[in-house]
């Protein structure tokens, strides 16, 4: 890796039709993302490169399946998409605190179901208010989801009931922009 390189783009493709999945250096520690999608077409990842980032790049593919990574370095910063960045640490609250109404009630038995009814009620404020504000990639998937938290019958256990293929589109484009999506455990954390 050089040593004034601020970003990589890597060129990759595999043969199939399977999933795949790439990581530069050690992305949990990094606060980044491994990259994935479907085999079958060539695609660009993008990383940024910071001083821990290490050298080595993991390749997750089925089996058997030919696959080529070509890097390509630069000494241009990561573009982060800011807007989408303050959205998806906005939605990791949103989601932790869902997520947590959830797992409290369910699997702890913490608090009530009215309580449960509370905290979920917040929290589906609390995304309403964000995909009225956000000016990111993903209001329409905020907005997805708002309406599926508003207008389904809400069942202890599955407070996003509704949201799945919307959320899907949002971890996708919060790795992409390597803002991964940190849920914070209020039980069993």
């Amino acid at each position: 890796m050089p040593d004034d390189a601020k970003s990589i783009v890597i060129s990759f493709e595999c043969d199939g039709s399977d999933p795949f999945s790439v990581e530069l250096g050690d992305s949990m520690a990094l606060r980044q993302s491994p990259l994935g999608g479907t085999c079958g077409e060539p695609v660009e990842l993008a990383w940024p490169i910071l001083p821990a980032t290490g050298e080595t790049l993991s390749v997750m593919v089925t089996g058997e399946t030919a696959w080529s990574a070509t890097p390509t370095f630069s000494t241009e910063e990561f573009a982060y998409d800011r807007a989408l960045e303050a959205d998806c640490t906005a939605f990791a609250d949103v989601y932790s605190a869902l997520t947590n109404a959830d797992s409290g009630f369910v699997h702890y038995g913490a608090f009530d179901e009215t309580e449960w009814r509370t905290r979920v009620d917040a929290a589906t404020q609390e995304l309403a208010e964000l995909a009225a504000g956000s000016t990111s990639g993903i209001r329409v998937e905020l907005e997805s989801m708002s309406t599926a938290l508003t207008e389904t019958d809400r069942v202890p256990g599955q407070s996003m009931a509704g949201t799945e293929d919307a959320l899907g589109r949002v971890t996708v484009a919060c790795n992409v922009n390597h803002t991964t999506l940190v849920l914070s455990a209020e039980f069993d954390g």
